[in-house]
């Protein structure tokens, strides 16, 4: 079935007018997006929250998984009892905890209380032998970098439905936006919590996705269309994953494509939309800078896709809108909301 039989534009419509009075709109916040560049290069996104009203942490920020999860260190106090949860990631890692309703303090004016993984143990996946929590004590274990250097918690604000919630599906409107800073910028970026209608209105493309529950907010966000392309090659086509996790471009399938074809140096395009009309394109160098290789490997047995996962390099040329109320992400030239 082709992309664009499975994808459509949002047409966005207007509410009649009713004589009750509106109720008052929710206060669109900006959180700040920090980075951090670790000795290997990689940069990884946080922001700071607060856990059950102690003193906010540093927390990754993941496009591409869902939900809040607490490494030990991170835990204000004694884990709560909760339902088991686990939750694992394309590095191979899994974590292993209990999910209990915990007071999340995004900014002081933003508080929400969602399931959260009070996590006890990470391990490696059977696929994934050789992941980064092996032989790793949970003391010294650290998401998003190595031994002692990296996270001791982690918020997916994906879409679809996680082992522990999105606490951002939890907020009044439950739409956001994503506005990483450049890896050369000095100051941070911004996460647009409530986002509005005009703000909404200011994405170029917006993409309605597939339900993935019959009952919930869920959504399949690792479905937007998207092209790879060099001039001399064919395209590789499929649904793609906008992933701040994730350290560069992976094209996973159920065969090994010609990875010869995207040599570093190779300049190469990425359209967004469907295949025959994309609407966004960005041009970037292979191995010329932060998430710029592409990669490739065969879909995990565990793996409920194959496709795209774009990785982070997206966000160094887009902004990314959220909305699981409607379904929908949007993208726009990160111009449109960048920092001053």
């Amino acid at each position: 079935m082709r992309l664009a039989a499975l994808f459509a534009l949002l047409l966005l419509s207007t509410a009649p007018a009713t004589s009750q009075a509106a109720p008052a709109p929710a206060e669109r916040i900006e959180i700040p997006i920090y980075q951090t560049r670790f000795s290997n290069g990689v940069i990884r996104y946080w922001i700071r929250v607060g856990i059950d009203g102690a003193a906010p942490v540093e927390v990754m920020l993941d496009t591409g998984s869902v939900g809040m999860h607490l490494l030990p260190g991170a835990q204000p106090h004694a884990a709560p009892h909760g339902r088991p949860v686990r939750a694992s990631y394309g590095s191979g890692v899994e974590l292993i905890g209990e999910a209990a309703p915990t007071e999340l303090t995004l900014d002081p004016r933003i508080k929400v209380t969602a399931e959260v993984d009070w996590t006890r143990e990470a391990r490696c996946i059977e696929e994934r032998p050789e992941c980064p929590a092996r032989d790793v004590p949970i003391a010294d274990y650290r998401i998003g970098g190595g031994p002692r250097r990296g996270f001791q918690a982690i918020l997916g604000i994906g879409t679809r439905r996680g082992a522990a919630d999105n606490p951002l599906a939890r907020t009044a409107t439950g739409a956001w936006i994503v506005v990483l800073p450049a890896p050369d910028d000095t100051g941070p970026g911004k996460l647009i919590v409530n986002a509005t209608p005009a703000d909404r209105e200011r994405f170029a493309v917006q993409v309605r996705l597939q339900r993935q529950a019959a009952q919930g907010d869920y959504w399949w966000d690792n479905t937007i269309p998207v092209c790879l392309s060099r001039d001399d090659q064919p395209p590789l086509c499929g649904p793609a994953m906008l992933d701040t996790g994730a350290p560069n471009l992976r094209f996973t399938s159920d065969k090994e494509p010609d990875q010869a074809a995207w040599p570093d140096g190779a300049r190469v395009t990425l359209a967004y939309g469907p295949a025959d009309h994309p609407a966004l394109r960005q041009t970037f160098v292979v191995g010329k800078g932060p998430g710029a290789r592409v990669e490739f490997g065969r879909k995990m047995r565990a793996a409920t896709w194959a496709g795209l996962n774009a990785g982070a390099l997206p966000f160094q040329g887009l902004a990314v809108y959220y909305d699981v109320k409607q379904g929908v992400i949007g993208l726009t030239p990160r111009e449109t909301f960048a920092v001053p």
